[in-house]
């Protein structure tokens, strides 16, 4: 028993010894939250639970001890330390970079004790592992703040990495693809370094496809096509018009990637429809005009094709629209078939609000790095109050071939 609490007490003083050692407090404050309770199961195993910790393993002096308890700190801490819980065949302890070689969760996180250079000075840190390319070329994130540095371990060899030595990367990739250098590498080596541009250019060099470095987009938009309308005459006391009119919408979109295949695209549009139509009946000809002109705000989701190599990415889309009036009527001009003298004009106000949803097809073809050209066929399906209550909900429609220039 005296040996064992010595033993302790040397282990306290050395830990309060080492030069990047937490506090007394701080290290006190460990203990009080390093505890674990036992669950007895019918079989007679004893099962650990230790609360805000996660089984993990560590290696010290090249030998892994696994299946540890490790207490899960954030992001910042786990770069400096790590904290071991009072738990079965272990006491509490807290390892620093220069205490073990390396630590981590299985199939999750892996923490590597490396020496960096920042502010003039080394320091011994932890870096996380972000790719692993090969068994001597790792790829690590250094990220105690909101901002990430990367550095890059070809065998012995650790450098930060930097918008001037950025290829470095792509070459150490390239060893598993050799031969093939997506074009869009030369705007990414001007581009910021940061986790999500790593992982697309990861996935680009891998893949050998350029295409799956999505960006954000804008530009114009212009579209024009057929349309119809029933102005809420599907009521069978105005059944039976025929005839087509012309559609057209003219805006801009924005277009944000969400993933490597998936964007949310969304358009402010002028819109124009214009139709007129006509019927006979009981002596008497009808001619319909139907004038819209509004602002629609489609909200569309966007899969390209990206797998697809080349300039040429097929895309579906679909999304909600609103269709909000700014001006126009319906006129009806009743003609009598014997006496062309004898007619009358009406004419009522439209709905204000459309709602419906819009879906298309089409072909993005990528200009250069940072311009495309998209065209495709879209439909539009709306419907609205009508203004006469004795009639069903208007209904308009449109067919259009659109297109878009994006940068």
């Amino acid at each position: 028993m005296f040996e064992y609490r010595f033993m302790k007490a040397f282990v306290f003083i050395l830990l309060l010894g080492f030069s990047c050692g937490i506090s007394a407090q701080e290290f006190s404050s460990v203990r009080e939250r390093s505890y674990y309770v036992k669950n007895q199961e019918s079989a007679g195993q004893v099962h650990e639970v230790i609360p805000k910790a996660r089984r993990g393993y560590y290696v010290k002096d090249s030998v892994l001890v696994d299946n540890v308890f490790i207490e899960d700190d954030s992001r910042a801490d786990r770069l400096s330390r790590v904290i071991i819980p009072k738990q079965q065949n272990h006491g509490d302890t807290v390892f620093y970079p220069r205490d073990i070689d390396a630590y981590g969760f299985p199939d999750e996180e892996r923490y590597v004790s490396c020496t960096i250079q920042q502010d003039g000075a080394f320091h011994k840190v932890f870096l996380e592992e972000f790719i692993r390319l090969n068994d001597t070329t790792t790829l690590f994130r250094y990220q105690p703040g909101k901002t990430a540095d990367f550095y890059l371990q070809t065998g012995q060899d650790l450098r930060l990495l930097t918008k001037e030595n950025f290829l470095m990367l792509g070459e150490m990739i390239l060893d598993r693809n050799e031969g093939c250098l997506p074009e869009t590498i030369a705007y990414e080596l001007s581009s910021s370094i940061d986790p999500r541009t790593i992982r697309l250019l990861y996935e680009a060099f891998t893949r050998c496809n350029a295409n799956v470095i999505q960006r954000v987009k804008y530009g114009p938009t212009w579209s024009g096509g057929a349309g119809w309308s029933d102005g809420g005459n599907s009521s069978p006391a105005s059944a039976n018009y025929t005839g087509t009119g012309f559609a057209w919408t003219a805006g801009a979109f924005v277009q944000l990637p969400l993933d490597l295949y998936f964007n949310f695209r969304a358009e402010v549009l002028f819109s124009s429809l214009y139709q007129e139509k006509s019927r006979v009946e009981a002596g008497t000809r009808s001619n319909l005009t139907y004038l819209r002109r509004s602002l629609q705000v489609p909200l569309l989701f966007r899969y390209n094709a990206n797998l697809i190599r080349g300039r040429f990415i097929p895309y579906v889309e679909a999304g909600p629209l609103l269709d909000f009036r700014l001006g126009g009527r319906q006129m009806v001009m009743d003609i009598s078939t014997t006496d062309p003298r004898m007619r009358s004009l009406a004419s009522t106000g439209i709905a204000f609000l459309h709602y419906g949803v819009a879906a298309g097809i089409g072909v993005e073809y990528k200009i250069n790095t940072r311009q495309s050209l998209y065209a495709g066929l879209r439909y539009h399906f709306m419907r609205g109050e009508n203004l006469q209550k004795d009639r069903e909900e208007e209904r308009v429609q449109h067919l259009l071939f659109n297109v878009s220039w994006g940068f």
